[in-house]
């Protein structure tokens, strides 16, 4: 069974204009976020494998991990600001950091971070990520805090708001 965009937008649609029984608006906005989350992700892990490109290719326990992290992103950018402000202060459930301990894919998770992608990242992003309970690989944990110091650096050019993560 295929649920692309297309589908997304049309279920988004009467989500929007009609209110289905037994669910709270909130619920609703929900199910829209998972809808395009799903909608938006390539959920095909045993094809990606059979192909053998050179691409980003998660396991099924990356792909869990990844889904949540993109329901989450789009959460925190729909949702109205109370709302948004109390799941920002939850960030992501701890369960979801087992599914990305348990991947095989750690540095391909890194870089679908929203917080990596945009190439401005703050360690509170990543901690919200539990970036510090799943990385495993040193060389991979360093490489990702060096750019969260880059970044802290450019913000303002003062190496103190850098030090403590070279330091670290």
């Amino acid at each position: 069974t295929y649920f692309g965009p297309e589908h997304a937008q049309v279920l988004s649609r009467h989500l929007l204009h009609s209110s289905l029984p037994g669910l709270t608006r909130m619920e609703q906005m929900s199910l829209m976020a998972l809808a395009d989350t799903i909608a938006t992700t390539s959920t095909d892990i045993g094809e990606s494998r059979d192909r053998n490109q050179g691409g980003e290719t998660l396991d099924e326990c990356g792909l869990k991990f990844l889904l949540a992290v993109q329901l989450h992103t789009f959460l925190t950018t729909s949702l109205p600001p109370v709302h948004r402000a109390q799941l920002l202060h939850q960030g992501l459930s701890t369960s979801h950091f087992a599914w990305a301990f348990h991947s095989v894919a750690e540095e391909e998770l890194l870089s679908m971070l929203p917080a990596m992608q945009k190439g401005d990242p703050t360690w509170s992003e990543l901690r919200a990520m539990g970036v510090g309970w799943w990385v495993r690989n040193i060389h991979s944990l360093r490489k990702c805090i060096e750019k969260v110091a880059k970044a802290a650096f450019q913000r303002n050019n003062d190496p103190l708001d850098a030090a403590i993560f070279y330091l670290a």
